[in-house]
């Protein structure tokens, strides 16, 4: 390997890059089966959850609150309008159906227990670690 030395100097398994994407997929996986009986996606119930809250919001607005490109955006969003959880008001603006909130009370309690599953894994210094980590970075 003396033809690559940058290749053989570096140490995959401290790029932090990998490591955060490790996490998240350890961490999504345990709400994708705390959510599979609903067909939804974590990124889906996050949008909604947004949305729910926020009462009225653009496309822009979910895309830079929540950290997403706009394609990531789009594919989620079409999902729910194609269920009918979310709706679109004028042309721009999206809200929650009836059928959207029932959605998310039924699907809150699995949320809890999946937060409380990914809580109990990483502990109170892991939840400080992230919020940290988010707040540097935001």
């Amino acid at each position: 390997m003396e033809k690559y030395p940058l290749l053989t100097a570096v140490n995959p398994m401290t790029c932090l890059s990998n490591n955060i994407m490790k996490c998240h997929r350890i961490i999504a996986s345990i709400f994708r089966k705390h959510f599979k009986e609903f067909g939804v996606t974590n990124s889906q119930f996050s949008m909604m959850l947004f949305i729910s809250k926020a009462k009225k919001v653009n496309q822009a607005l979910i895309s830079k609150q929540m950290h997403l490109d706009k394609s990531s955006v789009n594919r989620n969003l079409k999902r729910l309008l194609d269920q009918g959880w979310v709706q679109k008001e004028d042309k721009m603006i999206l809200t929650m159906t009836p059928k959207g909130f029932e959605l998310m009370e039924e699907m809150i309690p699995k949320w809890n227990l999946a937060m409380d599953e990914v809580k109990e894994a990483i502990g109170e210094d892991g939840i400080r670690a992230v919020d940290l980590l988010l707040a540097k970075l935001s």
